[in-house]
């Protein structure tokens, strides 16, 4: 879900649950689509002073996500009594979360709860990340990692698909990594009417540990002089590599042609529509509607 959100509506709520403490403490979540190197960006984020740095930690937001896409209730409800009491009882003074789940319907009830996290928009080339997630058998709305991890073009999303079930599993991933595109453009503009800081990284720059270091750095986290190593021997590492046994192989043998998949690509780029704030709010008055 997606939705302009009444900055604060809900401000009074974390202090009567006995969370007040997380309107003081720095939070950082991330935008992304997922396969852009975000288990490392965890990591390395993680050894800036006083961070606690998870990559997807429990409470985790699958369990409700597909709830949360035609209720916003539901999101709430799920950081009030769930994330927001396991993050208030961290020691450190700044938590960093890098889901690429929490954009995803989870955002606008954290502006409604008054907190105003820092967010980074990760950005890496769609058609890897389509081919990454074709090649896991992650499929919106088809498989089991598709439906609990990705959003649907069932789903009230920004981007209007019609007959989107005659598409392929490939287009159908890559239609996702164009909706998520555009998500990371509608929040970047909400941030900056609401005044919201982000910054904007790109996945090819993660091997680069003075970018990696302005990074942490915009985020308002520090680093002391000995963390360069530990950050470097990080990046060195490889991280989040899929185990074999869970790729499909016949998945992979579907990537193996790049002209047939920039045919595909085409394809659905032009079937997408791009829906305008006025479109897209009746849209998702409808989805609420359907799923009450």
């Amino acid at each position: 879900m997606i939705y302009m959100p009444e900055i604060g509506k809900h401000a009074g709520m974390l202090r009567q649950r006995g969370y007040g403490d997380l309107l003081h403490k720095r939070l950082v979540f991330t935008i992304s689509p997922g396969r852009t190197g975000t288990q490392t960006l965890a990591a390395v984020i993680g050894c800036a002073k006083n961070t606690c740095s998870l990559h997807e930690p429990e409470p985790g937001y699958a369990k409700c996500l597909r709830h949360v896409q035609r209720s916003a209730e539901a999101a709430l409800e799920f950081l009030i009594e769930e994330k927001l009491p396991t993050i208030c009882a961290m020691d450190e003074p700044c938590y960093v979360e890098t889901s690429h789940l929490v954009c995803k319907g989870f955002i606008e009830p954290l502006m409604e709860l008054g907190l105003r996290p820092h967010f980074v928009i990760i950005q890496r080339d769609l058609h890897a990340v389509a081919r990454s997630f074709l090649e896991l058998n992650s499929i919106p709305e088809r498989t089991p990692f598709g439906r609990d991890y990705m959003l649907s073009p069932a789903d009230p999303c920004l981007l209007e698909t019609p007959n989107w079930q005659d598409l392929t599993d490939y287009q159908l991933c890559y239609w996702y990594t164009l909706e998520m595109r555009q998500r990371a453009q509608w929040y970047a503009a909400l941030f900056d009417r609401s005044g919201i800081h982000y910054t904007r990284f790109d996945f090819a720059d993660l091997g680069s540990p003075v970018a990696v270091g302005r990074l942490i750095s915009a985020c308002g986290l520090e680093i002391d002089e000995n963390a360069g190593a530990r950050i470097a021997q990080i990046l060195a590492e490889p991280m989040n590599v899929k185990d074999q046994v869970k790729l499909n192989a016949g998945r992979q043998n579907e990537v193996a042609d790049a002209r047939v998949l920039r045919h595909a690509e085409l394809f659905v780029a032009r079937t997408c529509k791009a829906s305008a704030t006025d479109d897209y709010l009746p849209r998702l008055c409808v989805g609420r509607a359907k799923a009450a």
